[in-house]
């Protein structure tokens, strides 16, 4: 089998038929599509079931209770049987007939046992290309030389060998939901290439919904995720002026974490004068991260106790209106 499809999804039922015609479309069959059911309560094993009766691919159904997408994804990756796996979300689809062309690329690198597997480029339901494109149209490259260093910023879409991928997970945090895939991808190109392809294979909803609030509230919600993100980047392989930004961000997050100054100096030990130069701008950056996140909280509960009061307003003009 080419292909393992791992597709996580919570109440989120409805979005599906969506991605499972883009599949239909590929006039492929090379495949299985593991949809991992994260604690459902809506329709989504019936629509499922409907699935299977239509599709001539293996639709592979997991249920597990609610332990979060990074879980889900895990749990997909442990079972797929394709050479090559990729993760994509409910509310993506593929366009028409591309999976026949990521084999044919597949098939010309795939005895490269230094190449992990492909990345393709994302676009949004307008056909506008998300981020920037690679550097040319067949780029083999690390992820940090390629996505990092050369900032080749945007969603993409990832096939990689299942066995690599699962040998270098990034690791989760006792209650912590959030793992960014980087960190994984930053381990990988430790050890292994990537082909990189400037070809559109993945439509994606590409909403900016407050995404730099979202960012600063995970370094309180998952701050051992995000201490592992930040570290990451730390690598020395990743650009200077890179890697102090990320310096700043480690030291910052370090300090919400509690950690003191004397176990980051001891853990810097390699470059410690970089420690030095990035703590005061860190420690100046934790303040603003928790005072932001603080301004963020108090808006919340405010407009929270706004609806609240114009649920209450209209649930006592119902019933007046009733009394009348």
């Amino acid at each position: 089998m080419m292909f393992s499809i791992i597709t996580s999804t919570h109440n989120r039922g409805h979005l599906l038929p969506q991605l499972f015609e883009s599949l239909l479309q590929q006039d492929f069959n090379d495949m299985e599509w593991i949809i991992v059911d994260d604690g459902s309560n809506d329709d989504t094993p019936t629509r499922v079931k409907g699935f299977r009766d239509q599709a001539d691919f293996p639709v592979v159904y997991v249920r597990q209770e609610d332990a979060g997408k990074r879980v889900a994804d895990q749990s997909g990756l442990a079972i797929s049987r394709g050479e090559l796996a990729t993760c994509v979300d409910d509310d993506d689809f593929f366009l028409p007939r591309v999976l026949a062309g990521v084999q044919e690329d597949w098939l010309a690198v795939r005895g490269d046992s230094r190449i992990a597997g492909m990345s393709y480029i994302c676009v949004d339901r307008d056909r506008h290309i998300i981020g920037r494109e690679f550097p040319s149209n067949v780029f083999v490259s690390t992820h940090i030389e390629c996505r990092i260093n050369k900032h080749i910023w945007g969603d993409k879409i990832e096939f990689t060998r299942p066995a690599i991928h699962m040998q270098f997970l990034a690791p989760g945090a006792p209650g912590e939901r959030f793992a960014s895939e980087t960190v994984t991808w930053i381990r990988i190109s430790e050890h292994f290439k990537t082909a990189y392809h400037n070809r559109p294979v993945l439509v994606k909803d590409y909403l900016d919904h407050g995404t730099s609030d979202n960012w600063r509230a995970l370094n309180f919600r998952a701050p051992i995720g995000m201490a592992s993100y930040y570290k990451a980047h730390l690598n020395k392989s990743v650009r200077l002026s890179i890697r102090l930004k990320y310096r700043v961000a480690y030291i910052a997050q370090m300090k919400i974490l509690g950690h003191s100054s004397a176990d980051q100096v001891t853990e810097s030990l390699p470059e410690r004068f970089l420690y030095w130069l990035c703590y005061v701008p860190g420690m100046l950056c934790s303040a603003y991260w928790r005072r932001e996140i603080a301004k963020g909280t108090a808006r919340n509960r405010v407009v929270a106790a706004l609806r609240r009061r114009g649920k209450r307003s209209r649930s006592l003009l119902a019933k007046a209106t009733l009394a009348d």
